[in-house]
């Protein structure tokens, strides 16, 4: 059996990516996270939490208070689920004046490093799959780069996308 405490987010993160570990989703909640909670915001969790069935902060079985910065925001004293602003960088004016007609395929074959990690959440027309693919390809680039925290967000944006928007977190 693997040593899920001894699992690290850049393992979770290749993961999503590549779906090549037989990680039990179960035991990356209860044992892995509390430890990688104490140093990261942007962690993969939406793909084990349906991998379980749990739809909702109050069906999490394991400490809810270890997930709830994976799977909300704290706004106004309260937790809100998250959305996709919550993924954006950078000023909407320049993602308009640079790509706002460009479609998503293209962006992802012409767009730098840098326009990458920054304007991948102001698309609406996301393809999950060429995304997936376009993540795969760069994953070996962006590991080794100045951008690996916010590849780590585009990772974590593509698991909300295909797995985590409808989670409730009230």
């Amino acid at each position: 059996m693997v040593g899920y405490d001894s699992i690290d987010n850049s393992d979770l993160i290749r993961n999503i990516i590549f779906c090549d570990k037989e990680y039990e989703s179960e035991h990356i909640l209860k044992l892995t996270l509390p430890s990688i909670n104490k140093s990261t915001k942007f962690v993969p969790i939406f793909k084990y939490l349906k991998d379980i069935g749990v739809t909702s902060l109050k069906d999490y079985p394991y400490e809810k208070n270890v997930i709830k910065k994976f799977v909300g925001v704290e706004e106004h004293g309260k937790l809100r689920r998250l959305k996709r602003e919550d993924f954006m960088s950078g000023k909407y004016k320049s993602f308009v004046s640079k790509y706002q007609s460009v479609g998503f395929g293209d962006f992802l074959t012409s767009a730098t490093p840098y326009d990458f990690v920054t304007w991948l959440p102001y698309f609406q027309d996301i393809d999950l799959g060429e995304l997936r693919n376009y993540l795969q390809q760069k994953h070996d680039f962006y590991r080794n780069s100045n951008y690996m925290s916010n590849f780590r967000k585009a990772v974590v944006f593509y698991d909300w996308l295909e797995n985590g928007q409808d989670f409730v977190v009230s």
